[in-house]
């Protein structure tokens, strides 16, 4: 799989590893499901939040990996008019790591340590109630993956 270098790591993009499954696993399927559509504030402005939750199942309809997934509205700029696209890719391609999927350096994606470094950046400038949302959701997800909304 082709993989692109971010700070002197390797890392595998989506559609890749997407790739990748299907030849590996043409008869499993991968399904994406909004779990959460709330608002936060971002710089003084209300935006929404999405949580998406991705499943990888296979011929039996047994889930063998998940992958969740959080985007913000206008927290960067592919966000500004992409967040549900953008987060429904990102728990794609975590799900796809942990089933082992694109992992030489890390179960992220490339498109998810370039938004990580996009949105580190720009948490310095993170108004505190946002942050203490992001935080408490963070905290409501329970050890089996669920987010318990």
């Amino acid at each position: 799989m082709k993989s692109i270098n971010i700070k002197g790591k390797q890392y595998v993009m989506v559609h890749e590893r997407i790739k990748e499954f299907w030849v590996r696993h043409p008869d499993w399927s991968i399904e994406t499901h909004i779990i959460n559509i709330g608002k936060v504030m971002l710089k003084g402005q209300e935006k929404e939040a999405v949580i998406m939750k991705c499943e990888i199942k296979d011929e039996n309809g047994v889930i063998k990996a998940t992958g969740y997934a959080r985007e913000v509205e206008g927290s960067s700029f592919i966000n500004s008019t992409s967040h549900i696209e953008n987060t429904d890719t990102s728990c794609v391609g975590r799900a796809l790591g942990l089933l082992g999927i694109g992992i030489d350096t890390s179960i992220a994606s490339a498109e998810e340590v370039h938004n990580a470094i996009l949105q580190q950046k720009q948490q310095k400038q993170m108004p505190q109630d946002m942050q203490n949302q992001y935080d408490n959701m963070k905290k409501r997800i329970n050890d089996n993956g669920d987010i318990p909304f």
